[in-house]
C-alpha cells in the first residue's frame, strides 16, 4: 500500500502540518464571505430601509433578529478587517481556524493565505459546492466523476488557480426541498 506524504497531516493554506500543532481550534468559520444567497427582504415593508443599512450599534439590535435581512450583515470582504478580528482569537491563544466558506460564496484561498502569514493562525480552507442558488453555471449538467475532480484537485493540487490547498471538504449546503444538484453534490 502506498503512503501519501500527506497522511495523518493537516492541510493549512500555508501547507501541511501535524495533528499535534492545530491547538486551539476554531471548526466552522468565514474569514471572508459573500453569503447573499441567503438575503431575504424584510417582512415588514416599514423596515425595507434597514436592509440597505451599514451594520452599526444603531441597527444592531434589529440585525441580530433579521441578520439575513441586511445586506452588509451577509458580506465580510474586508481582508485587513478579517486580519485584525482572527488576531484577537490567536492573541487569547487561537491556534487554527477551519473557514468552511466552499466554492460559490467568494472563496478567497490569496487572501486566506495572507491572514495566515500576517497572524500566525493555521487556517484550514474548505471545499466543495454549497446550495444549488450559488452552483457555478451548467453544473446541473456536469458528470458526479468531474465534481468529485473538482473537490480532489482542490485538496491535491490547490484551489481557483493557485497551489494553495484545501484541507476539508465542506461546507455542503442543503435547502428545503433538497435538490437534486444539492443530492449530487453531497
Amino acid at each position: 500500500m502506498l503512503m501519501n506524504k500527506n497522511s495523518g497531516k493537516a492541510i493549512t493554506v500555508l501547507g501541511p502540518i501535524e495533528p499535534s500543532d492545530l491547538g486551539l481550534t476554531l471548526t466552522h468559520e468565514h474569514l471572508l464571505i459573500d453569503f447573499e444567497v441567503v438575503f431575504q427582504p424584510p417582512r415588514n415593508s416599514n423596515e425595507y430601509h434597514l436592509a440597505n443599512e451599514t451594520l452599526s450599534l444603531k441597527n444592531l439590535g434589529w440585525v441580530r433578529f433579521n441578520w439575513a435581512s441586511n445586506h452588509d450583515n451577509l458580506q465580510l470582504d474586508d481582508e485587513n478587517l478579517a486580519t485584525d478580528e482572527v488576531r484577537y482569537f490567536f492573541n487569547a491563544g487561537g491556534k487554527t481556524i477551519v473557514d468552511a466558506t466552499s466554492i460559490g460564496l467568494s472563496r478567497n484561498p490569496r487572501a486566506l493565505q495572507r491572514i495566515s502569514q500576517n497572524t500566525g493562525l493555521n487556517i484550514i480552507m474548505g471545499t466543495g459546492f454549497y446550495v444549488s442558488d450559488v452552483h457555478p453555471e451548467g453544473f446541473s449538467k456536469l458528470p458526479l466523476d468531474r465534481i468529485t475532480e473538482k473537490i480532489i484537485s482542490d485538496i491535491e493540487e490547490g484551489a481557483d488557480e493557485t497551489n494553495i490547498r484545501s484541507g476539508i471538504i465542506g461546507e455542503i449546503g442543503c435547502s428545503w426541498p433538497w435538490t437534486d444538484d444539492e443530492q449530487k453534490s453531497v
